[in-house]
């Protein structure tokens, strides 16, 4: 009886937001916000090779019927908000719209 409590216990905690995160990858989905405005969604993330750490943060931009990927460096990240479910950045949107596309940039460092 105690172990069926205690798995429905561990759900309802899953249900609830959380005011921290673990894990990189649990941003994946999140809203990433310029510092003018919302500028697109966190669909990704690159990893060095030999460390695993994190580097690079891949989002998709969407206006109207196109699509840009791009990837922001961690270095701009303001901060996260695990409770709004967002990446705030120090960039506005018109510097992101110049950063590169993610198979770019890897190419460029290969």
């Amino acid at each position: 009886m105690s172990s069926v409590l205690g798995t429905e216990a561990r759900r309802a905690q899953r249900a609830q937001p959380r005011g921290s995160w673990r894990s990189g990858s649990e941003i994946i989905g999140y809203a990433l916000w310029a510092s003018d405005g919302v500028a697109g969604e966190v669909t990704d993330l690159v990893f060095e090779a030999e460390s695993l750490c994190v580097t690079e943060i891949v989002a998709v931009a969407r206006r109207f019927f196109v699509s840009k990927r791009f990837c922001v460096p961690l270095s701009v990240v303001k901060r996260v908000d695990a409770l709004q479910r967002r990446v705030d950045l120090r960039l506005t949107r018109a510097q992101i719209r110049q950063l590169t596309n993610p198979s770019e940039s890897r190419a460029a460092r290969s």
